[in-house]
């Protein structure tokens, strides 16, 4: 019998659709590499991973296989034989087996005794928590699935989640990997698909849709907060722009206690420049004026835009949006700090959960000073 028959059929398979001459051909299937020419890898993992599972190359197996008369045996026995002769039980056994029917042309790539599977994976830079919650809670589900099909069976924070698709004849699994602080991994598996066709369809959808999830969560959500003073918004307006100083903690938010708190200086006032194009300035003691935002829209009293930029660091500014509505005699505030995505991974690491704190802070010190005006 010709040795490495099988095998030798997969790299010529190779040449004939990517062109590659038999070494290249031959390395990349050992590699497991995919080729855009190729409908994916025929070895279901690397030359060197198989033998680090069971001891033995893919040619080995092969060989041992097709010696033994492996293309003509059910998959049982193929399974068995590889067990009770050469040790290897479990998922090893299952590798070797599905990997060989594969390249006898016995089984189709994703195919299993229950159907057909697909697998989809993406990392994503948010903590693993947000990613696991991005599954199990159907209103951020609906955000990067709409009109998905999921059904939760069980889950397991923040480490798996299985679902029901459809009719529920197939199955969603999804594992969550930490992958430190601020990134983590989702890889799932769409099984019992009922042809090959089915998954195709399956596979792109996921690939789709696990690119939307990405997009979703990396992009930056803009701090929101709001409160109710008992003023008209004239007066709320004034008080928050020209009259910023007599409320601000400066002790707690300032360039002078972040930048200088070695130095023996303080601040002295904090300047609102009531106009378009006018600044945020804070005076020091020691007679230096540190900027920190620019109008850039102006309408009072109902709104006012400021590139913000309270630093020294080589950041772009970020955008805080303040708004006042006349509501049941008094007027309600609301103010919008966006503009994230477009500072640094570190800068937004290191500021936006003390801005998310500090801007509740702030408006309480505002809400405050407008009770005290109002008395």
């Amino acid at each position: 019998m010709t040795r490495q028959r099988t095998f030798k059929r997969l790299v010529r398979s190779r040449m004939a659709k990517t062109g590659e001459r038999y070494a290249a051909a031959r390395a990349a299937l050992l590699a497991a590499e995919e080729s855009k020419a190729t409908e994916g890898p025929a070895l279901s993992m690397s030359d060197d991973a198989i033998r680090r599972k069971t001891g033995r190359g893919w040619e080995e197996w092969f060989d041992l296989l097709d010696e033994w008369g492996g293309a003509e045996r059910p998959r049982s026995e193929l399974v068995r034989w590889v067990g009770e002769e050469h040790g290897i039980q479990g998922w090893g056994a299952q590798a070797v087996t599905v990997t060989y029917e594969r390249a006898r042309g016995l089984r189709a790539v994703g195919e299993h005794p229950d159907g057909f599977a697909i697998t989809a994976s993406k990392t994503v830079a948010v903590p693993v928590d947000r990613l696991y919650e991005a599954f199990v809670d159907q209103s951020l589900r609906r955000r990067w699935l709409p009109g998905g099909e999921l059904r939760e069976r069980t889950a397991s924070r923040p480490r798996s989640a299985r679902f029901d698709w459809g009719d529920g004849k197939t199955r969603v699994n999804v594992g969550f990997t930490a992958k430190g602080e601020a990134k983590s991994a989702v890889a799932l598996q769409h099984e019992r698909l009922a042809d090959a066709a089915e998954a195709e369809r399956m596979k792109a959808l996921w690939r789709d849709r696990v690119t939307a999830l990405k997009e979703m969560l990396e992009q930056v959500a803009a701090i929101r907060q709001a409160v109710t003073v008992r003023s008209d918004p004239e007066r709320a307006f004034d008080l928050f722009t020209e009259h910023m100083g007599t409320w601000w903690p400066v002790a707690a938010y300032s360039r002078t206690v972040n930048e200088f708190e070695d130095e023996d200086v303080e601040v002295v006032r904090l300047e609102f420049q009531a106009r378009m194009g006018g600044s945020i300035l804070e005076h020091v003691s020691d007679g230096r004026v540190l900027p920190w935002a620019e109008v850039m829209a102006w309408h009072p009293p109902h709104s006012v835009v400021m590139a913000w930029r309270p630093h020294s660091k080589p950041e772009p500014p970020t955008e805080v949006e303040v708004t006042f509505t006349a509501r049941d005699g008094g007027t309600l505030v609301e103010l919008e700090h966006r503009g994230w995505d477009l500072v640094s991974q570190e800068f937004r690491d290191a500021l936006y959960e003390t801005y998310a704190r500090g801007w509740v802070m702030t408006l309480g010190r505002f809400t405050s000073q407008a009770e005290r005006d109002i008395g």
